[in-house]
């Protein structure tokens, strides 16, 4: 009855995964801050922080402006990046930071893990669906592509750079509006 329990609750993922994947770009977008979403995220995490000895540092660059974006879906996409730096990260615990910033009218967040890292040979394939590195029990392979697919809907990108054993960095870029009737397509 346990095994079929958690396959059951596997199976319950996978398909609330195809269906996020399937409608990455709906949503409704308003003017949000987007420490807010990252701090919100990162509310439910803490905990996890402390059971695997991550430290979590910060550097916003408070300056920003509010994006134009469909809050729960970015919230998604920090969700998915924050749970694959802690993964990368459970054995042997380490650093996780996150830091925003602004150049040419865009926003750069980046979440930065001091973990395992990620193969050069396996670097473009991350963002590829049902691509995972981790064990069958613990990744569907969708949360990066499906990242990629919000990012994308919003106008940006979503950029890795990896150094085995020394960890990973996912940059995503959004577009910045000037003024909040300057919607950038």
């Amino acid at each position: 009855l346990k095994l079929a329990y958690t396959e059951c609750e596997r199976m319950k993922i996978l398909i609330r995964n195809f269906q996020q994947f399937q409608r990455a770009s709906s949503g409704t977008k308003e003017f949000h801050d987007i420490h807010s979403v990252i701090e919100n995220v990162l509310f439910f995490y803490k905990k996890h922080f402390e059971k695997h000895n991550i430290t979590l540092v910060t550097e916003y660059d408070h300056s920003l402006p509010h994006l134009f974006i469909s809050r729960d879906q970015i919230a998604q996409v920090f969700l998915n990046l924050i749970i694959n730096a802690v993964d990368a990260m459970a054995q042997t615990g380490g650093t996780l930071t996150i830091s925003t910033s602004l150049a040419e009218r865009q926003v750069y967040i980046a979440i930065e893990d001091t973990g395992v890292g990620i193969d050069e040979d396996y670097r473009e394939l991350v963002f590829e669906p049902f691509y995972t590195t981790k064990p069958e029990v613990q990744g569907t392979g969708l949360g990066l592509s499906i990242s990629y697919g919000i990012i994308s809907g919003h106008g940006g990108e979503l950029i890795v750079t990896s150094e085995v054993g020394h960890g990973s960095t996912f940059t995503v870029t959004l577009p910045a509006p000037i003024l909040k009737n300057d919607l950038l397509h």
